[in-house]
C-alpha cells in the first residue's frame, strides 16, 4: 500500500497547443505540469526505481485550470510520439527527498529510457548530471521534478485513459479485439487501428501513441 506522505512529484511544464479535448479549445499554447505519488526512489548507478508509484496527474498552468489523471503506461508513451519525444531530447530531472543519514538529498539525472513498468515498482535507465552520492541511493519521500515536454493537449487528454481502456484487449485477447478496441477508442477507422496494432504489437505504449496522432492529426 502506498503511504500517504511519499509524493513523487513529476513536474513537467509542458506547451500544450490546445483542441478542445481538455476542456480548451482556444487553440492557444498551454503550459502543464504533471504530479504523481511514490514512497520512495531508488538511485543506482544506471537506474532508478520507484517503490509503489500511483497513477500521474497532469494540471495546466495558471491562467488555464485543466487537469487529466493518466497511467504510468499513458506518460510512457512521451517515448514513442512522433515529434519533441522523449527518446530524441530525453528529459533532465531533479530527485529530491530524504537520505540514509535524515539529511535532504538533490539529485539531477536524465531519463535515459521509457519507463519498466511491473506490478508495484517503475523503474528507468538514468545517467547522472550531478555525482552519485551513496548517502542518496535511497530518497524515502521522494519528489521528482521533470523538464519540458511539446505535444498537443489533444494528445495529452486522449492518452489520458487509453492504458486502461484498451489493455485488456490488446495484452490479454490481442488480435482482432484489440484492433477493435484502438478503432473505437481513438474513434479511428478499423483499417488504421489494425495497421497500429500490426506495427506496435505487444507493446501497449506504441499503440497508446500511434493511436492518439492518429485521432488527434
Amino acid at each position: 500500500m502506498r503511504s500517504i506522505c511519499g509524493i513523487l512529484f513529476l513536474m513537467v511544464p509542458v506547451v500544450l497547443s490546445g483542441c478542445g479535448e481538455s476542456g480548451d479549445d482556444s487553440g492557444e499554447q498551454v503550459s502543464w505540469l504533471y504530479t504523481g505519488a511514490a514512497d520512495s526512489a531508488t538511485l543506482g548507478v544506471e537506474q532508478i526505481t520507484l517503490d509503489n508509484p500511483g497513477d500521474v496527474f497532469a494540471f495546466s498552468d495558471r491562467p488555464e485550470r485543466i487537469n487529466e489523471w493518466m497511467s504510468m503506461e499513458a506518460f510512457a508513451a512521451y517515448w514513442e510520439l512522433s515529434q519533441d519525444n522523449f527518446t530524441d531530447s530525453p528529459p533532465n530531472v531533479v530527485v529530491e527527498g530524504i537520505g540514509a543519514d535524515g539529511s535532504v538529498c538533490t539529485v539531477e539525472v536524465v531519463l535515459e529510457s521509457p519507463p519498466n513498468i511491473s506490478e508495484d515498482s517503475v523503474s528507468f535507465d538514468i545517467s547522472y548530471v550531478t555525482a552519485f552520492d551513496p548517502n542518496c541511493a535511497t530518497v524515502n519521500d521522494a519528489a521528482l521534478f521533470i523538464d519540458s515536454f511539446w505535444t498537443s493537449a489533444c494528445e495529452v487528454a486522449i492518452t489520458a485513459g487509453a492504458g486502461a481502456a484498451i489493455a485488456t484487449a490488446c495484452v490479454v485477447t490481442a488480435g482482432a479485439a484489440c484492433a477493435e478496441a484502438v478503432a473505437a477508442y481513438f474513434e479511428i477507422s478499423l483499417a488504421a487501428a489494425t495497421a497500429i496494432t500490426a506495427v506496435s504489437v505487444g507493446s501497449i505504449t506504441g499503440i497508446i501513441s500511434k493511436g492518439a496522432e492518429a485521432a488527434c492529426n
